[in-house]
């Protein structure tokens, strides 16, 4: 069941949002964010939402269990009630993964392998040497190791 808002709740949302008149283009949260470029919103006296998860609630209706507000412009600040829809976590993460938005690899900021250590790594495997001591010369765990020489991870590289 939808919680009832009042007309202040709904009005102080919109006050947060730089609207324009194309429907086509991002309206954007333009208050406080979260880390991660997220708009939020203390919202019915509860913690901080997600604005682009009330503005669903407000313009499309209540958002079942498990189901996640996507972004179809992939602007975590707008709010466009035509820029979002309903997925699962799984939709959510095909969706980024298509458009080239997940970071793999070098891109991840802690990441500490490279895709030439990566093919060293599983050069070094093809020729005999263990798992451990391809780790230790790595300085990475046994399992990171494994998992990048068994393309669990890594798998773009080729």
């Amino acid at each position: 069941m939808q919680p009832q808002y009042t007309p202040s709740d709904v009005s102080r949302f919109w006050s947060k949002v730089n609207r324009t008149a194309n429907p086509d283009e991002c309206w954007e949260w333009i208050a406080s964010c979260k880390p991660n470029g997220y708009g939020q919103i203390k919202w019915a006296g509860k913690a901080a939402r997600y604005a682009h998860r009330v503005c669903y609630e407000l313009e499309c209706g209540p958002i079942p269990e498990g189901m996640e507000v996507c972004h179809r412009c992939d602007n975590p600040k707008c709010v466009n009630p035509a820029h979002l829809f309903l997925g699962s976590r799984r939709e959510n993460v095909d969706d980024m993964i298509s458009k080239g938005r997940m970071c793999i690899g070098e891109s991840r900021v802690a990441s500490k392998l490279t895709a030439n250590v990566v093919l060293e790594m599983r050069g070094a495997r093809r020729h005999g040497s263990t798992y451990r001591a391809i780790a230790a010369r790595y300085c990475i765990s046994y399992y990171v190791a494994w998992a990048a020489i068994n393309r669990k991870t890594w798998r773009h590289v080729t």
